[in-house]
């Protein structure tokens, strides 16, 4: 498991958590890197896919018109080499207009090149869909 990509990780939700989209950049995040949002994962196509960084300002500048109070929490992380990370935890917050709350499970993937720079983050509404994803059929253990 490579502790320093992992410890990114964390260091990205935190970032994401202070609403720091540039330190969540800074982390390590290659320029063409792709983000597969939960709202690609229930709608399919290129809806709610952003490229690039300036790609992920947008998609924080549009997170934060709608929503507030946004937090996700980290449970699990699974190394599972050829960098492939699963992740599984829970996104939660509200409405902005509604003030109605939310709180999900949820799992991410994240892809890494060779020197573990993010090229593609993918978050999931269930574990299903994040292990269809990387090609396993079970959650792994620990």
């Amino acid at each position: 498991m490579s502790q320093e990509f992992i410890d990114r990780i964390y260091a990205s939700n935190d970032a994401f958590t202070r609403r720091d989209v540039e330190a969540m950049i800074s982390l390590g995040m290659r320029e063409d890197v792709e983000f597969q949002t939960v709202i690609a994962a229930m709608e399919g196509g290129e809806a709610g896919i952003y490229r690039g960084h300036d790609g992920v300002r947008r998609w924080m500048r549009e997170l934060d018109e709608t929503m507030e109070d946004l937090e996700a929490e980290i449970t699990e992380v699974h190394d599972l080499g050829d960098g492939r990370y699963l992740l599984a935890g829970s996104f939660s917050g509200k409405g902005k207009e509604s003030g109605a709350s939310f709180d999900f499970p949820i799992a991410w993937v994240y892809l890494t090149d060779e020197e573990e720079n993010l090229k593609r983050f993918e978050a999931h509404l269930d574990r299903a869909a994040a292990l269809e994803s990387v090609g396993l059929k079970e959650w792994p253990e620990g």
